[in-house]
Formats: structure tokens, C-alpha cells, sequence
């Protein structure tokens, strides 16, 4: 942060589990200046200070997510379960990014895996519209080694975009891994992905529709630092 050329608004583990939120897309709607923009397929990218997601750069631990669909990055589809926070930049950051982030820049950090730790959690909330979350997740680390895996699972009666009829239903499984390991303080190894599946159910007319998508994300690095010389080769 101390590094930052502009002012960076962080949302921190705390306030993700107090306001609830299973995705990121809703824990941004709590921020000032956010506006959940949403798309025909019932995804919600983010727009900063009026400018649409299409100019809204997201990271996920520094590096760009892939992914967007009719030009908007789905943000209801990265869980929280294993987020330690978010940082947000407002205003345009092209110089430093590019063209993407003259919106701005969200930037999700995993959990830290680097502290020697074992942890657990197990969620479970509940609300109208037949809503139901469940997550789960493990963390350990170790030495050399640290790892976390986290599953999650939403359901509700509704379906983003359509109206509210008997039927209508909405499933999300999701699933994040993350492994790190480091031989010395010079050389660290990490790999992460993130696998979530979607399916939809809602009735036109006589007739069912029905709509199912799977997305995944991985990302493997390794960093090499040595005095004032760093070299990081990365695939995702």
C-alpha cells in the first residue's frame, strides 16, 4: 500500500463476514462509488465513478482475470470463501494498467499462506426466496508448504433477469485450491485455480429454459529474488 501511487480503499476479511457476502459482486455493492452492472446472461460486473465494467480492470492476487462474457467480468462468480481482502483503486489507472482500468481497479487477495497455520470454517446462512449458502474450507501450512481448499454451494428460488414464477431456480457449486511453496527466501513456487459451475431454470410459457455454465481459472508463478533483481515467470 505504501507503494500505491493513488489512494487505495481495502475491504477487509471482517467486513466480508459481517455483511454476509458469498461472492465478491455483493460485497462490493456495500461500497460508495459501486454500482453492480449487470448483463442479459445474469452476470454483475462493477461500475466505478459511471464507467461501465468493459473499463474496470480486475485482479486476483495482481494478475488480470480472464473470462468476461459480452464484454462484463461476472463478479458474482469468484466466492469469497478464501478472500483475505480487496482492494480498490478509483479513477483512472491506464498509465500504470492500460486502456481496462480507466474505470479503476479491483484487486482481490487470497488468503496468505506464507504463516505457519492449520484453520478451518464451515458456513451455513439462510433467507427468503428459498436462499441457501453452505461453504466450506481447510487451510494448512507447514515449512516449506502451505495450502487452502475451499468448497461453496448456493441455491434460491429466483433467477437473475426473469421473473419470479413457481419453478424458477438458481444453483451455484464452487470450488478454490491454492498451494504454495517456498525452498528458501529467495524461491516461491504458487499454483491457485477456481472452478464454478451455474445452472438455471425458469419457465416461458408452457415450456422450460434452462441454462448451464462452468467457468475455471488457474494461475501458476514462481518468483526468484535475489538483492535488487526479481524475475517472475507467470501462466494463467
Amino acid at each position: 500500500l505504501k507503494d500505491a501511487p493513488a489512494a487505495v480503499q481495502l475491504v477487509e476479511r471482517a467486513e466480508i463476514e459481517r455483511v454476509g457476502a458469498t461472492d465478491v459482486a455483493t460485497v462490493l455493492t456495500e461500497q460508495a462509488g459501486l454500482v453492480l452492472d449487470g448483463d442479459p446472461t445474469g452476470g454483475a460486473g462493477v461500475m466505478v465513478q459511471g464507467l461501465d465494467s468493459r473499463r474496470v480492470l480486475v485482479l486476483v492476487d495482481g494478475q488480470p482475470v480472464n473470462g468476461r462474457i459480452n464484454g462484463t467480468l461476472d463478479l458474482s462468480r469468484l466466492p469469497t470463501a478464501a478472500v483475505e481482502r480487496i482492494e480498490i483503486v478509483k479513477g483512472p489507472q491506464s498509465t500504470l494498467y492500460g486502456s481496462d482500468a480507466m474505470g479503476g481497479v479491483i484487486n482481490v487477495i487470497t488468503r496468505d499462506l506464507s504463516v505457519p497455520t492449520w484453520g478451518g470454517s464451515l458456513g451455513v446462512r439462510g433467507g427468503s426466496q428459498g436462499r441457501l449458502d453452505l461453504d466450506a474450507g481447510l487451510l494448512g501450512a507447514t515449512g516449506r508448504v502451505g495450502w487452502s481448499l475451499d468448497l461453496g454451494r448456493r441455491s434460491s428460488e429466483v433467477t437473475p433477469g426473469r421473473a419470479t414464477e413457481i419453478g424458477t431456480r438458481t444453483g451455484r457449486w464452487d470450488g478454490s485450491a491454492k498451494a504454495r511453496w517456498q525452498r528458501d527466501p529467495s524461491l516461491v513456487v504458487e499454483a491457485a485455480t477456481t472452478v464454478v459451475n451455474e445452472d438455471q431454470r425458469w419457465r416461458t410459457g408452457p415450456l422450460w429454459q434452462f441454462t448451464d455454465r462452468t467457468q475455471a481459472i488457474g494461475r501458476a508463478s514462481a518468483t526468484w529474488a535475489r538483492g535488487g533483481t526479481r524475475v517472475q515467470p507467470i501462466v494463467h
